[in-house]
């Protein structure tokens, strides 16, 4: 008892002698820079290995991701950020491929290679024609594109509409619309998306299929397989197709690096794919948005299984879908992914407070 009292006395005397209100030191908020030179000389090397990893054959990851942009339905992709969860910069650094969603960031306000789309008028309130890379302009955005691209590795591809006809465009001063019945206009779209690509500084395209015929696919994929993919002029930009339900032609396979099968909670059969694709192309991917008895997929990591991993615990989706390509593979090709990972980094930041980090939210997490 004697010795509590001292303790708690010696406390009250310390408390009571400093009187002086001291500054609280706060951590400054990390700033990111495209110059080289302002890495740690343990950052730089990090980024290497990182980067030499993602050049080495394995399994990859594949995300779609939304959350960069504004809502649907903005009339621009300038955006200020509030916080790091919408942020490129905010994804895992290990990730090989992501597909942007809601648009392509630029950093100009505006190049010659335009096209036409729907654009509100401020003033009048009218949806006009007018070039689209007016929409595009999101140079915060495009920053944290640029950092992830020459730091990490991470490679960027926009999502080409191969679901729908009518889509109008101009390309070399020419006006088109795209019909299926129509080549011509379905080879200029595939050009007019090579333009695109290569005016972002983007990694390369993923031709959303679920629509089209065989016959339009392969001609868009033969027409942009001239300068991506394997057999391109380019070949470090990808060519991919994702689908549900039913895929495109064999035709279609010595164009593409990947053939991305939304195999959503294991709906078309979860694992497998059309027989004339390499297991080292295939890349499955769950929906991170639906929801199970045990809650959102990306609480998770994906839909429940009945099965287990090695360790003896219960195995969701995408660890299903990673541990099956990589076995497929023996490690040095195919991939998993999830839909829309938006939300996972709430799980980051709760991960975090449940650790200690009481103070972690998402003004601060970066």
């Amino acid at each position: 008892m004697k010795k509590i009292i001292y303790i708690l006395s010696a406390a009250l005397a310390l408390a009571a002698c400093d009187t002086k209100v001291e500054k609280l030191k706060i951590q400054d908020i990390k700033t990111y820079s495209l110059d080289e030179s302002a890495l740690s000389a343990e950052d730089q090397a990090y980024y290497e290995n990182l980067k030499e990893w993602k050049k080495s054959k394995h399994t990859i990851s594949y995300v779609y991701f939304a959350a960069w942009a504004p809502p649907e339905g903005a009339t621009s992709l300038f955006i200020e950020y509030k916080n790091m969860k919408p942020r490129l910069m905010s994804l895992p650094d290990s990730l090989d491929i992501v597909n942007l969603w809601m648009g392509t960031p630029m950093k100009e306000e505006y190049t010659d290679a335009c096209f036409i789309g729907n654009v509100k008028n401020e003033e009048t309130g009218e949806i006009e024609r007018a070039p689209m890379h007016t929409y595009d302009y999101s140079p915060n955005a495009y920053f944290d594109l640029e950092y992830c691209q020459k730091f990490k590795g991470t490679r960027f591809v926009m999502h080409a509409d191969a679901s729908h006809y009518g889509q109008e465009f101009e390309l070399d001063g020419k006006k088109w619309t795209v019909s299926a019945s129509d080549e011509e206009s379905i080879r200029a779209y595939g050009r007019l998306i090579v333009d695109i690509v290569n005016t972002h500084g983007l990694d390369g395209v993923d031709f959303d299929y679920e629509g089209w015929g065989d016959t339009q696919i392969f001609w868009v994929i033969d027409e942009v397989g001239k300068y991506f993919g394997p057999k391109g002029e380019n070949p470090e930009k990808l060519l991919i197709i994702d689908y549900f339900g039913g895929y495109p032609g064999a035709n279609v396979e010595p164009y593409i690096d990947y053939l991305v099968k939304q195999a959503y909670s294991a709906q078309g059969a979860g694992v497998g794919g059309p027989g004339w694709c390499p297991a080292e192309k295939m890349v499955y991917c769950e929906q991170y948005e639906q929801s199970s008895g045990e809650g959102p997929n990306y609480l998770n990591g994906g839909y429940p299984t009945n099965m287990t991993n090695p360790d003896g615990e219960k195995m969701y989706m995408l660890e299903r879908y990673a541990r099956y390509s990589s076995e497929a593979t023996e490690g040095q090709g195919g991939g998993f992914g999830a839909y829309y990972i938006d939300n996972d980094y709430d799980n980051g930041v709760t991960a975090l407070q449940n650790k200690g980090y009481k103070d972690c939210n998402y003004e601060s997490y970066g």
